[in-house]
């Protein structure tokens, strides 16, 4: 085995396994299936390889192994031969013998296994990880071997020290201490062979391939067979990217708000013509005006492909399905369409139909519609899929007035019809000058057909121009049933013999100036000469029904033969299609559209060179306007075309070298994310850059060469998208809505005060809202792969307050009744509160600072914050209840690319931190010497439901020192009474219904609350009661109190009992 041999079989035992993966793709479900299958197989036989060497490392180890003991064994009985030294010198030589035969086979057994199972394993080696346990293995077998060298090498030593003892005390041992010698060096020479054969091997394995080329030849065959795998990927993926999903029909018009086609019946009276040609007179040629007649050649329709790269040629089969739809009342008959032909282009979708059986309802007449929905046969490699386009409405339109015109592709506004007759060509100036040597002008791409369309048969003022057309050279007319054709019109000027029309020839709809021959037209293609200039050929244009054959329009139009231009011309205009993919990416990254030499020279070298303007003309006299770096770009393609007011990216030219020629190219630089700015609303953008050649100065004459850029992308990325998963909350800090129980739900998030006894705690409302997510920090997931620059980590997330207007969040009621009404403010960040019914003041009630909320802890603005916080308890939690604001969350990289983030609202309660209940009796006896008096019990618990007298949850610490109970309160003017009315029926204020009967209240200190009076652990006042009048009967009084803490005041009623007067 050698390195070469060994390179060659490692890179074809890869290849082997990855042959099966390059197969054409005729199908793309086949070959996913089979690109699925080939990589099950792959790992198979990886599998099956690792499991190979894992075995044959095994066996390695237990030969190593194996000489291990060997060698021990030779050591013991050298041992044994050291012990029995003055033995006979047989039994030395026997010793010696057993040695010898020890190591000889331990020798020759390791490196007999040992080459086997390396030399298979080199066989079956697949990858560099596995390589390089290989080699650890080997180093392993000769440092095991080098020990049992060292070990005998040591005995050798051992022995010698011995034999001198005993030489000393006897030398009758010399003998067997020279035996001893020889098994020493005969066993040193067994070794140094056993070494020199290792070394050998290794030698050997060093000649297949150094590890590091090994690796390298292993890498080189993985990123062979991945880039094979790749490119069969991104074949598959090209197949599946141009599979058509879709179809959504691109409206001609509306009808009364629906998107819809025209089905045109185009009025026209017949025309007939006289023949012509190019030599007589005929200067008096017109058309003769024949009969109406209409001709209706059907639909024309057109549908954006999805995706627009979609391959419209496996389309099969078109089919229509048709309805009449209410519009306001039932009508009957229903029309059908039939498909004609179809094709695609730019991922437009045309389709010719003509229309059978039944009508074409009208809104206004029949109160229905007739609508159309287009099924296309997909060929998707198995069987046809069909896809059904979105329905459109049909309206029949009435057309007349057919004239034939010159196109005006971008000032469309303007109109310039053709004459009628010869004689009215004639006796104009020329429509147009053609150079004396032009190649041949094409007279398609010159002019297009307008109509007018019937808005109301009674009144034809209110017609609609319209262009049936942007060019005949596009053959859009032949989709409506009709088509152009080309006439020379021959006739005399003066005592001229020869036609005018003689100097030019005709090939279709290119005219070509040339010299006639002995006064006649010759064959397109003659001899050129400066001698035709000034003479003035005349073409007649007839627009003729395709079906009928019938002439439905006839045009004129005068040409004039000149040596040069006499006004500025534009003699090419090509365009240039980009389809690249474009994806936002937040950056000002440039997304480079370039052409290559040989567009350049096709689409506009060669096309000028049939003009007769040559290479080294363009090269030489074209220059490019505004500077090879940085372009002018125009607003359209005329000579009078201004410069256009947005530029699109910069356009600059450079020269490239195609082998010997050097060719100008136009490269586009357009930024991202002006791009994305014109994609995000529109499909395409374009530069339009011009070539000027100068060809009188003083006089402002130039030739143009108009080039447009256009980018249609086949993909606008430009709707970053992701959601927030409830997967990444933190289930038990989250409920449903308006639910007490954690983990019920991902709706509510509750916020409270810090806790009681906790580090750093001192009564603080502030809530962090990542402490509620997974990790403490929010993930986006299902982002497109696409969408590179929103990826997780790429997005800043923040939070915002939604606007409560027009929601059960707002009008909210305080503590004290007062109504609120919540507004937030202009960042979202702040909600504020305004007194229902009072002028605008606004308060703010709660703040987002980054993640966390903070109520409004300003003791100078959040009197009416403290009022709203304290309105329900904090298990209350139904709506107009806990106070509750809506949060949502956002994603963004960029501020002016919208992150769409789904599931990323939810509702955050604040819940109220103290609660004050009187589940107490409050008792009173009428008629008490010194009035009635009874202590005020109160029970306190926080927003936990801790009872603050619970020493088990409290735990040590003072609750009402740590939520500030600073004072309690008599509103002694609103204590009211059921004395005179139904038990429990509070309905009289005390104080009118009696005014001898006076309750006090003995306000505690803050100290007393906190800290307890006398005996009183907390001491909350006292009541007492006194009657200054008559004695009085049972009954109860309703006092409410005022108790202020950190967070704002909470009103508490206390049900007092009063007893009847003593011994009444």
């Amino acid at each position: 085995m050698n390195k070469k041999y060994l390179s060659v079989a490692l890179f074809g035992a890869l290849m082997m396994v990855s042959t099966g993966v390059f197969t054409s793709c005729k199908d793309y479900d086949d070959d996913i299936d089979g690109l699925e299958q080939k990589y099950t197989d792959l790992n198979t036989e990886l599998s099956a390889q690792k499991t190979s060497l894992e075995k044959a490392l095994a066996g390695v180890q237990a030969d190593a192994d194996a000489a291990q003991v060997a060698a021990d064994a030779a050591k013991a009985a050298a041992d044994a031969a050291k012990t029995e030294a003055d033995k006979a010198v047989a039994e030395a030589s026997a010793v010696k013998a057993l040695a010898e035969k020890a190591a000889s086979d331990a020798k020759a057994e390791a490196i007999k296994e040992a080459k086997a199972y390396i030399d298979e394993l080199m066989k079956n080696v697949a990858t560099d990880e596995e390589l390089s346990v290989l080699s650890g293995k080997i180093d392993g077998i000769q440092s095991d071997l080098n020990t049992m060298k060292e070990d005998l090498k040591d005995l050798g030593v051992d022995l010698n020290a011995e034999v001198e003892a005993r030489a000393k005390a006897d030398q009758a041992l010399q003998v067997q201490i020279d035996a001893l010698k020889k098994f020493e060096e005969a066993t040193g020479k067994k070794f140094d062979s056993l070494q020199g054969q290792l070394d050998a091997m290794k030698k050997e394995l060093a000649n297949l391939g150094s590890k590091e080329e090994i690796e390298n030849l292993l890498k080189k065959a993985n990123e062979e067979m991945q880039k094979e795998v790749s490119d069969q990927l991104n074949t598959l993926l090209g197949v599946l990217s141009a599979r058509l999903n879709s179809l959504i029909f691109k409206p001609a018009f509306y009808y009364q708000g629906i998107e819809a086609m025209g089905a045109y019946s185009y009025n026209y009276n017949v025309l007939t013509v006289n023949k012509i040609n190019a030599n007589g007179d005929f200067k008096t040629d017109a058309p003769k005006v024949g009969v109406a007649t209409s001709m209706t050649p059907g639909l024309v329709a057109e549908y954006h492909m999805n995706p627009s790269i979609a391959d419209w040629k496996k389309i099969t089969k078109l089919t229509y399905i048709s309805a009449d739809k209410e519009y306001k009342t039932r009508a009957n008959g229903v029309v059908e369409a039939i498909v004609d032909n179809f094709k695609g282009d730019k991922g437009l979708l045309t389709v010719n139909s003509h229309l059978v059986n039944g009508t074409v309802k009208d809104i206004e007449q029949d109160s229905k519609v007739t609508v159309l929905a287009l099924e296309a046969h997909y060929n998707n490699g198995k069987q046809d899929t069909i896809i059904t386009s979105d329905y459109a409405a049909i309206k029949a339109v009435n057309a007349h007035n057919l004239t034939l015109a010159l196109s005006q592709p971008f000032e469309q506004n303007e109109t310039v019809h053709l004459y009628k007759t010869a004689a009215e060509a004639i006796n104009a100036t020329a429509t147009r000058e053609i150079i004396w040597n032009h190649e041949g002008e094409d007279l398609s791409k010159l002019i297009n057909t307008h109509f007018d369309e019937i808005v109301d048969p009674e009144d034809l003022t209110k017609d609609i121009h319209k262009k049936l057309d942007k060019y005949a050279f596009d053959k859009t007319s032949e989709s409506y049933g009709f088509k152009y054709s080309y006439e020379l019109v021959g006739y005399h000027v003066g005592d001229n013999k020869t036609s005018e029309s003689a100097h030019a020839a005709l090939n279709g709809a290119i005219l070509r100036p040339q010299m006639p021959k002995d006064g006649l037209q010759q064959e397109f293609g003659a001899e050129q000469n400066k001698a035709e200039k000034g003479r003035e050929p005349l073409v007649r244009i007839t627009l003729t029904d395709i079906k009928s054959n019938k002439i439905a329009a006839v045009g004129y139009m005068k040409f004039k033969i000149v040596d040069t231009i006499t006004e500025s011309d534009v003699v090419l205009t090509p365009n240039f299609d980009f389809a690249d993919i474009y994806t936002v990416n937040c950056t000002e990254t440039q997304k480079e559209l370039k052409l290559t030499w040989h567009q350049f020279e096709e689409q506009i070298i060669a096309q000028l060179e049939k003009q007769g303007i040559s290479k080294e003309d363009f090269h030489d006299n074209f220059t490019l306007d505004g500077g090879v770096n940085d372009a002018t770009q125009y607003d359209g393609i005329l000579p009078a075309s201004k410069v256009a007011t947005t530029k699109y990216g910069i356009v600059s030219q450079s020269i490239q070298d195609d082998g010997g020629n050097e060719t100008q190219i136009l490269k586009w630089m357009v930024k991202n994310n002006q791009a994305y700015q014109v994609f995000k609303n529109k499909e395409s953008m374009k530069a339009i850059v011009r070539y000027t050649k100068v060809i009188d100065a003083v006089k402002g004459i130039n030739q143009y060469v108009y080039v447009t850029l256009n980018w249609t992308p086949s993909k606008r990325n430009v709707t970053p998208a992701g959601t927030l998963a409830d997967a990444d909350k933190n289930r038990a800090y989250w409920y449903a809505k308006n639910d007490p129980k954690a983990g019920t739900g991902y709706s509510d998030i509750h916020a409270n005060v810090e806790t009681v006894g906790q580090e750093g705690a001192d009564d603080e409302f502030k809530s962090d809202i990542l402490n509620t997510f997974m990790g403490n920090d929010v993930t986006v997931t299902g982002i497109d792969a696409v969408y590179t620059a929103f990826t997780d980590a790429k997005l800043t997330k923040t939070f915002t307050f939604v606007n409560p207007q027009g929601t059960a969040l707002t009008p909210v009621t305080g503590n004290s009744g007062q109504k609120y009404d919540i507004t937030v403010g202009n960042n979202g960040k702040t909600l504020y509160a305004n007194k229902v019914g009072a002028p605008l003041i606004k308060y703010p009630v709660v703040t987002i600072n980054a993640s966390t909320l903070e109520y409004n802890a300003d003791n100078a603005t959040n009197e009416w914050a403290k009022d709203i916080l304290n309105y329900a308890d904090h298990n209350e939690l139904a709506d107009k209840q806990t106070f509750t604001a809506k949060i949502q969350i956002n994603a963004a990289n960029c501020d002016y690319v919208p992150f769409a983030l789904s599931n990323n609202t939810f509702f955050a309660k604040f819940l109220r931190p103290v609660s004050v209940a009187d589940p107490h009796e409050t008792n009173f006896l009428d008629g008490e010497t010194g009035g009635s008096k009874a202590m005020l019990k109160l029970t306190f618990t926080d927003w936990r439901d801790h009872n603050f007298d619970n020493t088990a949850v409290t735990k040590g610490e003072n609750y009402y020192e740590y939520y500030g109970i600073k004072s309690i309160s008599c509103l002694e003017d609103q204590i009211r009474t059921d004395m005179n009315s139904t038990s429990g029926d509070f309905k009289d204020l005390l104080s009118a219904a009696s005014k001898k009967i006076k309750f006090n209240f003995i306000e505690p200190t803050e100290n007393d609350i906190q800290n307890g009076k006398g005996a009183v652990a907390h001491y909350f006042g006292e009541l007492v009661y006194e009657n200054n009048n008559t004695t009085v009967g049972d009954f109860q009084i309703k006092v409410p109190f005022d108790v202020k803490y950190d967070w704002g005041t909470i009103r508490v009623y206390v049900i007092c009992k009063i007893a009847a007067t003593v011994a009444n």
